[in-house]
C-alpha cells in the first residue's frame, strides 16, 4: 500500500475530505429540495380552497330541421358503351372548305360563259380583226329610224339611240339633252351583256376598249356632233367624273361592270372637239363596215 501512495501521490486524508465534500453538498440538495416540497404544498392548499364553476352540461334540443330525412339515392348508371371506331378517317372542315371552293368555281366557269355567250362571241371577232386585219369590224344591230344615233369607230359600233325610256332592240338610252345649251352633259347608257332570253345585243360591251383620243359621233335631228375620250373611270353609279374633273365633260357613255352583272359602271368621258356644218356630214360620219 505504502509503495501505491508514493506512486499516486494521494493519502487517506485525502480521500476522507473529498467524501466529505460530497455528503455536505448533499445534505444541501436535500434540505433545498424539502423547502420547495412545503411550497408546493402551501400552494396546493391556497387553490384547493377556490371553488371552480363547472360547466352546465344540460343538453339543450336541437332546433326543427327543414330538411327531408335523406333517401338514399339510386346507383349511378353505367356509362354507355364508347362508338367503336370508324376505320374511314373523317375529313377536316379545311377540306369542306376547299371543295366548296372549287365547286363554286367550277360554276362559275361553267355557268358565266353559258350566260353570256353572246358577248365572248363579240370579244373574240373583235381581238380576231384587231389581229389579223380581217377587214373592218363591225357590231351587227338592226337599223332603226330615230332621230339620234351613235358612231363609235373604234369598237366598230353604230346603234340608234332611245331618247325617252329603253330601245327594246339596242337598250341604249340617253338623259338630259345633246343640244350645247344644256348645262348638263348627255348620259348614254347601254348593256355591256346579254343573257339567252333577252333580245338585243351586248351593244357597250367593247367600251373598255376606248382610250384616250378615241372618236365618237353623235347624229342627232340632222346635226353632227364629234367628240374624242378624255377619261375612262369606273364608279358605282353612270354619273360625271369623279376624280380629276379638271378637263370640261360633254358626253358619258356607260355601262355595268363587270359585264354580266351591275356591281359598278364603266364610264367613258368624252369632249366635244368640232362641230361640222350640216351641208357636209358625210365628211365626219366614220367608216363602219357592213
Amino acid at each position: 500500500m505504502a509503495e501505491q501512495k508514493e506512486k499516486t501521490g494521494v493519502t487517506e486524508e485525502d480521500v476522507e475530505q473529498v467524501i466529505k465534500k460530497l455528503e455536505e453538498r448533499e445534505e444541501v440538495q436535500r434540505i433545498r429540495f424539502e423547502k420547495e416540497k412545503d411550497k408546493l404544498k402551501d400552494l396546493s392548499r391556497t387553490f384547493g380552497s377556490l371553488k371552480v364553476k363547472k360547466p352546465d352540461q344540460r343538453v339543450l334540443p336541437s332546433p326543427p330541421s327543414d330538411k327531408k330525412p335523406l333517401v338514399p339515392s339510386p346507383p349511378p348508371s353505367p356509362p354507355p358503351p364508347s362508338p367503336l371506331p370508324s376505320t374511314v378517317p373523317q375529313p377536316k372542315s379545311r377540306h369542306h372548305k376547299r371543295t366548296l371552293w372549287y365547286f363554286f368555281f367550277l360554276f362559275i366557269l361553267l355557268i358565266y360563259p353559258l350566260l353570256n355567250y353572246r358577248l365572248l362571241v363579240l370579244h373574240f371577232r373583235y381581238l380576231y380583226a384587231q389581229k389579223f386585219k380581217k377587214g373592218s369590224f363591225s357590231i351587227e344591230i338592226p337599223p332603226e329610224m330615230t332621230a339620234t344615233q351613235l358612231l363609235i369607230p373604234k369598237i366598230g359600233l353604230k346603234t340608234p339611240v332611245a331618247k325617252e325610256g329603253i330601245n327594246q332592240k339596242t337598250g341604249v338610252s340617253y338623259r338630259h339633252s345633246i343640244s350645247p345649251q344644256e348645262n348638263e352633259p348627255p348620259v348614254i347608257t347601254g348593256p355591256s351583256s346579254i343573257y339567252p332570253w333577252q333580245t338585243g345585243q351586248p351593244v357597250f360591251g367593247l367600251l373598255y376598249y376606248l382610250t384616250r383620243d378615241d372618236a365618237i359621233t353623235l347624229v342627232d335631228q340632222g346635226e353632227i356632233y364629234l367628240y374624242k375620250v378624255v377619261a375612262k373611270e369606273i364608279t358605282s353609279s353612270p354619273s360625271l367624273k369623279t376624280a380629276g374633273a379638271s378637263e370640261k365633260i360633254d358626253l358619258v357613255l356607260s355601262t355595268p361592270w363587270p359585264p354580266g352583272f351591275s356591281l359598278r359602271y364603266l364610264n367613258i368621258y368624252a369632249q366635244k372637239t368640232v362641230v361640222p356644218s350640216q351641208s357636209e356630214p358625210e365628211v365626219f360620219l366614220p367608216t363602219i363596215g357592213p
